[in-house]
């Protein structure tokens, strides 16, 4: 974090303590819920796998995103106290506070599960691009940039910091992160309502993509 002056963080009213965990706090969700999702659906996809999930009276997109939901919650509760304590240990013995441990907990559900669809939408597009790498790297370099997932939107500037909220990405990292180097209620309301803009929006696409899957696949030109 040496790499930005500290100059800088205080024109932006960011300290050392506060960027420490708003990493923290990206990385943490990051690590949760992992990209190697999507790989073990394009897997399913192109060994035939899939065809038993279809025959199933559930969605697949909804037992994928259960599955995946579980381990993501397991993964929060298991790094739960060694990220905090790391975190709290890097930022110079500071913590955040009982408000802001609040809302990053409330924002962390809707995050990871846009990650996830996210790892689903990319994992089902190998039915047309025959490989979701592509897909998958072209998205981690809009989240790392997009979703401000090294530094806050603050330090972005002025017009880059707006038109990323035309994206989902800050969604994903920058409205937990924001809670670690913000006190302004409107700018935590604005991000709890952009996530769940977001997310309704992901529910329909991972429910669009799925019946577009199955069309594919019955129509025999998987």
């Amino acid at each position: 974090m040496n790499w930005i002056p500290t100059r800088d963080l205080t024109a932006h009213h960011v300290n050392f303590a506060q960027l420490a965990w708003y990493i923290g706090i990206t990385e943490f969700v990051t690590f949760c819920a992992p990209p190697f999702h999507f790989k073990e659906l394009q897997h399913e996809i192109q060994s035939d796998q899939i065809h038993l999930a279809l025959l199933r009276p559930c969605p697949v997109w909804v037992i994928k995103l259960g599955e995946w939901g579980g381990r993501y919650v397991g993964r929060c509760l298991v790094l739960a106290v060694p990220g905090f304590a790391l975190t709290y240990f890097t930022a110079g013995q500071s913590g955040l506070g009982l408000g802001a441990l609040l809302g990053v907990v409330v924002s962390l559900p809707l995050a990871g599960m846009m990650l996830l669809a996210i790892n689903f939408l990319i994992g089902a597009s190998c039915l047309w691009l025959k490989q979701a790498e592509p897909a998958h790297w072209i998205v981690q370099k809009s989240l790392f940039l997009l979703g401000a997932l090294l530094w806050p939107l603050a330090l972005y500037p002025a017009v880059m910091s707006k038109l990323v909220w035309l994206t989902p990405f800050p969604a994903i990292l920058a409205v937990p992160g924001d809670w670690a180097v913000t006190d302004d209620a409107a700018t935590h309301i604005g991000g709890f309502l952009h996530q769940m803009f977001w997310f309704g929006l992901f529910v329909l696409l991972v429910a669009a993509m799925n019946r577009a899957v199955l069309r594919r696949i019955q129509g025999g030109e998987a």
